[in-house]
């Protein structure tokens, strides 16, 4: 027997993309699963059919969730057919990719009622079929904190629906129904190619490889650059380039810092610190995606740049002592 045996699962948006993807997983783990859909009729019956191959039973339910007023009758439907609802995962969503100066109310209208309104029905909806403790996921997106040239009215939506997410995990909590958000990175779907290809002007396989190849290089440099001043210093770093530095005022002499420093003065700091002897102490962080811009950072081109600076800073004569202020 799978952990979810036994157990009904709603995906809204479930014929395609993320929502298709997590159906599919729910179906692997023992679900049955109840797909809606929009347009996509064709896609939502192979999506149904992946699920019947797993050995679970899949409903396919058309459902216009810019209007906010079918989903409680679309509820009354799933109650009829399987009779009990144990996880909702709202993963559809829908804007028109304009600047904000361009939306028309009718489209500022549609986005809210698909991931506000709609959510709350299906979340009201889904939690009279719980007869027991239950599963709320709301699919939002870096388009709630991150600002995104065409996302204005899809990021405001996402921003709400999180904010909704606090409030039931609170509301509902004690009926054992746990309700969270997933922010997911950027993840392949027809949204993702149409915002790349037709919002960003880009080639999508081109953008994708450099997305891909970022990631590891980047990964695999911090790692040998921090394991480089580890070694030679005696530190414990597992960051020299990202985050913040503080430091008391009379640390300022040991720095010696002058205006000639670019990307790498995160680098330079922590090497001067570490040869110094000074105590550190790092604090964990979380870094999330840009809010302003476009990044011009280079994995191996910044790489080297780092490397650079710490050998320079090993050759270099130590700096002046550091008096405690009393």
């Amino acid at each position: 027997m799978t952990s979810l045996a036994g157990r009904v699962a709603v995906v809204t948006g479930g014929s395609r993309g993320i929502g298709r993807a997590i159906a599919r997983r729910l179906a692997a783990e023992g679900a049955d699963c109840v797909l809606t859909y929009r347009q996509q009729g064709e896609e939502a019956r192979a999506a149904a059919a992946e699920i019947e191959a797993l050995g679970r039973r899949a409903l396919t339910l058309p459902l216009e969730l810019g209007e906010p007023t079918e989903v409680a009758p679309a509820f009354e439907r799933i109650g009829e057919a399987f009779g009990r609802v144990d996880i909702l995962v709202a993963s559809a969503a829908a804007t028109a990719f304009r600047p904000m100066l361009e939306q028309k109310p009718h489209n500022v209208r549609r986005t809210l009622a698909i991931s506000i309104e709609s959510f709350v029905a299906a979340v009201q909806g889904a939690a009279r079929l719980m007869a027991g403790p239950g599963r709320i996921i709301a699919i939002s997106g870096i388009d709630s904190f991150q600002g995104m040239a065409g996302h204005g009215m899809l990021g405001a939506a996402k921003a709400g629906v999180e904010s909704l997410v606090r409030t039931l995990a609170l509301e509902l909590g004690p009926r054992g129904i746990t309700v969270n958000g997933v922010n997911p990175g950027f993840i392949e779907t027809d949204s993702s190619r149409y915002y790349v290809e037709q919002g960003l002007g880009r080639d999508y396989a081109e953008a994708t490889a450099g997305l891909r190849a970022a990631t590891p290089v980047r990964r695999l440099g911090n790692r040998a650059l921090n394991g480089a001043v580890n070694t030679l210093y005696g530190t414990r770093y597992t960051d020299l380039c990202y985050g913040y530095n503080a430091f008391w005022n009379h640390c300022l002499p040991v720095l010696a810092m002058g205006d000639d420093h670019g990307f790498e003065i995160e680098t330079v700091i922590n090497v001067r610190i570490a040869r110094a002897g000074l105590h550190v102490v790092e604090v964990p962080s979380v870094e999330r995606e840009r809010l302003f811009g476009e990044s011009k950072l280079s994995p191996v081109r910044d790489g080297l740049r780092v490397l650079r600076t710490i050998v320079r800073e090993r050759g270099r004569p130590p700096g002046a002592t550091v008096v405690k202020e009393t």
